[in-house]
């Protein structure tokens, strides 16, 4: 059974300790959502929270794994290590038009909610 945090919160910035998330992965959990911005967010701020989270991530490679599927949390609970997704995107997803922004880690695809 996957045990989960479904919205946690760090600072909304970049360089955020992620001491507080080494507690969720000592209690057992196997999966955490962090917050990364809220709609009264700017969207380059955003952005800039999750190249940061994203790339603390790559960092602890050793303690974290960014989940985007079942399977990834299933793995990084098999080898000790947290999963990790994002939440509170809403400024993104109700941002406008289709747009799409590169990141150094990967492609972060942005498009608007459906009605």
């Amino acid at each position: 059974m996957i045990k989960w945090e479904a919205h946690a919160c760090l600072p909304l910035h970049p360089h955020a300790d992620f001491a507080p998330l080494d507690a969720y992965r000592g209690a057992g959990v196997d999966y955490v959502s962090i917050n990364v911005g809220m709609d009264m967010d700017p969207l380059s701020q955003v952005l800039s929270v999750i190249a940061g989270f994203r790339a603390k991530i790559a960092a602890h490679p050793d303690r974290y794994q960014l989940a985007s599927t079942v399977a990834d949390i299933e793995r990084a609970a098999t080898s000790g290590r947290l999963a990790i997704g994002f939440v509170g995107v809403s400024v993104l997803t109700s941002a406008g038009p289709r747009c799409t922004c590169q990141r150094s880690l990967e492609m972060l695809r942005i498009r608007p909610r459906s009605p």
